[in-house]
């Protein structure tokens, strides 16, 4: 059942507005050469957009920036996002505004790349940037390189996605890239980082559309390009191509055809020069525009087509001196007398917007020992002595990340999925939570020397994940490339289970709590960074779970006001919040929360009821170590104060009979006099919640 946040949980909502935009039909494509991010290039543009400022049959203008031009310093994307906001402020104050779109291009043909206005000057000087005999391309089979090419993409995404005249980008230039093949080149590996580039791209924009560049199934066999073209049409990726050529047999028109591509998700195709007589894609003289359109329309099922706008330079007809395949005396009438493309039905995976799903109540939350992979079984066993209950909506486990990634961009999530399967097939089937375990709050030792909490690759060196505090470590999101790490873990783990209906969702962090001061310095570290790290990773992590609940588990964090501004900002995202702890504070302990304060109303504003509250307790708020509450104390503050609508109950058997799982919290659970009340949709979840 689909439930709108209006009904109070009672009424459906099967009208929310679909996610992506969507103008299909004909697009200017200015020519790679005149797509540079310099004034003249662009005073050459904005007079090109003026000859179609009225124009309602041309919906929008394509571009090819250079990653060069758009980060020259590493890290700094603002030269990028200055170049594409002048575009948009241009095509939005057209007379009839026009959609932008980026087809990027991190390879590029020629004897003159690389350079730096295709590839900052840092990645040249990393040795990441492969020549062939004819081309210069991003090593997208080195994972590291990927991940600094996802930075822009990002970057991009949080500037532009929300603009109503940001239509989409192309991740991509295209899959070929001429001989020899590079001596470092896996296929494989090729073809799941541009699946992973896909993936974050989906993240990065989940309003825009996103594609990527297909063409040849470079130096292999047909089958994992098969399973690439598939997987991006299954997660909602467009598909597009540098090329339209009829009489060309490029492998990329059977894969379109045969799954098909299209309904389930859109294809898009750029006629570029190529095949309107500058180059040697198809015939000598190249193809009339008809040819291609028809080809587009009727084999391809093109939603968008991008034309070139070009002088073509073929001496042989039909694209000769005619004029019929240049842009004004041919296209562009052509154009006007074929105003509208057939294939405008928004595809199935654009749909309207995913419904969150929604199954308030308790759950068993397991101890960091009880969550480690090897006590499976006895988790397991804890499930079929649960399994009828109907009062017990799910279980969360804590995981460390390096349970997760042993390597980087290497994901294991076996165990995870094993852990579904045995909870979605109870007699009364439960829900997953996984709480992310980024901290630890102990005083003696380096549990930043510990080879468990963070993969090896974050162990050590400036880019660490951990740093060291008196009490224990916290996670160093003050560091950016920490930050795009643990977004990428998001992107991943939603990829894997935000379709699956019995993930119900994640704790982004351990805690906010830094678990008392940095032992040593650290030049990057302020409170004021720390909060901007935590707000970066949230929006990271709202593009990425789309149906899944996410929560920022939030308690200190360098005062009120500032733990504020992090509630403001979650409080625009579909994020939830629940700290580590629940504290009826004067009851039954001496102990409170900042953040809690701040939930309901100590600066100003009362989030209850608009941003998610998820809860979770610990045993140490009922042994003595925090507080010494009982079960209903701690039920009672997160219903009635907190306004909980998921209460996690650590699992314990060690305090006494009033507090144990067994013989204390577990009755408690199954009084229905005890029920969360406070379980309808948050109003930050306008798009509804799926109960189901």
């Amino acid at each position: 059942m689909y439930l709108s946040q209006s009904s109070q949980g009672i009424a459906l909502n099967p009208t929310a507005e679909h996610v992506k935009k969507w103008n299909p039909g004909h697009y200017m494509l200015i020519f790679l050469g005149e797509s540079e991010n310099i004034q003249g290039d662009q005073d050459l543009r904005f007079s090109y957009y003026d000859l179609i400022a009225d124009s309602t049959v041309i919906k929008g203008v394509a571009i090819y920036p250079r990653w060069g031009q758009m980060e020259i310093t590493e890290g700094d994307y603002s030269p990028g996002i200055t170049f594409i906001q002048e575009e948009l402020d241009k095509l939005a104050s057209l007379t009839v505004p026009k959609q932008l779109w980026l087809h990027m291009t991190p390879q590029q043909f020629g004897d003159s790349v690389p350079e730096v206005s295709y590839f900052p000057q840092y990645i040249i000087d990393a040795g990441w940037v492969a020549s062939t005999s004819n081309q210069a391309i991003l090593e997208f089979w080195t994972p590291a390189a990927v991940d600094k090419y996802i930075g822009l993409i990002r970057a991009l995404g949080a500037a532009f996605d929300s603009h109503p005249n940001f239509e989409g980008i192309t991740l991509n230039r295209e899959t070929a890239f001429g001989q020899p093949v590079p001596g470092n080149f896996v296929r494989s590996v090729y073809y799941s980082e541009l699946e992973r580039l896909g993936v974050a791209g989906l993240a990065a924009f989940p309003t825009a559309n996103v594609t990527l560049a297909i063409n040849w199934a470079h130096a292999g066999p047909i089958s994992g390009f098969s399973t690439l073209v598939s997987n991006m049409r299954d997660l909602g990726l467009g598909i597009t191509g540098p090329d339209v050529s009829p009489d060309t047999a490029i492998p990329v028109y059977d894969e379109i055809v045969n799954l098909p591509y299209y309904p389930k998700s859109p294809v898009m195709f750029r006629i570029e020069g190529s095949e309107l007589g500058f180059d040697s894609v198809g015939p000598v003289g190249g193809y009339l525009p008809t040819t291609l359109f028809d080809f587009c329309e009727d084999t391809l099922k093109c939603s968008y087509i991008f034309w070139q706008r070009m002088v073509t330079f073929s001496d042989t007809a039909p694209c000769d001196s005619s004029g019929a395949c240049e842009w004004t005396p041919g296209i562009l009438p052509f154009i006007n007398a074929n105003p509208t493309v057939t294939h405008t039905t928004l595809p199935e995976t654009y749909g309207r917007v995913p419904f969150k799903k929604w199954h308030p109540g308790h759950y068993i939350q397991f101890s960091v020992i009880e969550s480690k992979d090897v006590n499976q079984s006895f988790r397991f066993g804890i499930y079929d002595d649960i399994a009828a209950n109907t009062q017990i909506k799910g279980a969360c486990v804590r995981v460390k990340w390096a349970a997760l990634e042993s390597t980087q961009g290497v994901y294991t999530f076996d165990t995870m999925s094993t852990e579904i399967n045995k909870l979605k097939n109870l007699s009364s089937p439960k829900r997953l939570f996984i709480r992310l375990l980024t901290g630890v709050s102990k005083s003696g030792g380096d549990p930043c020397a510990t080879t468990e909490m963070f993969p090896p690759y974050l162990r050590t060196g400036s880019n660490a994940a951990c740093a060291l505090t008196t009490s224990g470590n916290t996670i160093r999101l003050w560091n950016s490339f920490v930050r795009n790490r643990i977004i990428a873990l998001y992107e991943a783990m939603a990829a894997r289970w935000d379709d699956d209906p019995f993930f119900e969702g994640i704790y982004l962090i351990r805690e906010t709590a830094k678990n008392g001061s940095l032992v040593d310095s650290d030049p990057e570290f302020s409170d004021d960074n720390y909060i901007d790290g935590l707000k970066i990773i949230a929006t990271g992590a709202d593009n990425a779970f789309v149906k899944s609940n996410a929560v920022m588990s939030a308690n200190f964090a360098g005062g009120n006001t500032r733990l504020a501004t992090l509630m403001d900002h979650l409080n625009t995202l579909d994020i939830g919040f629940g700290g580590p702890d629940v504290f009826p504070t004067g009851i039954c302990t001496n102990r409170s929360a900042d953040a809690d304060e701040v939930f309901v109303g100590s600066e100003g504003t009362d989030y209850r009821g608009a941003i998610p509250s998820l809860r979770s307790m610990e045993s140490g708020d009922m042994n003595g170590g925090l507080g010494t509450c009982t079960p209903q104390q701690i039920r009672d503050h997160a219903n009635d104060e907190l306004h909980a609508s998921h209460l996690f109950w650590t699992h314990s058997n060690n305090i006494d009979a009033t507090r144990n799982w067994d013989t204390g919290v577990l009755p408690l659970i199954n009084d229905t006099a005890n029920d969360l009340t406070h379980i309808q949709a948050p109003t930050n979840y306008a798009q509804g919640v799926d109960t189901s």
